[in-house]
């Protein structure tokens, strides 16, 4: 689009996916580094987090890629 600024929700286009039921998906958090593979029809159902007042988390998900052997 090439848009002249930086423009905050214009520019900077977060990459969202649909939670497919019928596949895994790691759950990592930036912050300590556990990573937890949960099937997608779980995670449909809703991820509990705790934060404590004044954090921060991030909490990177993926597709759990499966090898054809």
């Amino acid at each position: 689009m090439h848009l002249p600024i930086d423009w905050t929700r214009i520019n900077q286009f977060p990459e969202y996916f649909t939670v497919e039921k019928e596949k895994s998906y790691s759950i990592a958090s930036e912050n300590n580094r556990k990573e937890k593979v949960i099937d997608g029809a779980l995670l449909r159902e809703g991820y509990p987090v705790k934060v404590k007042k004044g954090e921060t988390i991030k909490l990177l998900v993926s597709e759990v890629k499966t090898k054809n052997i």
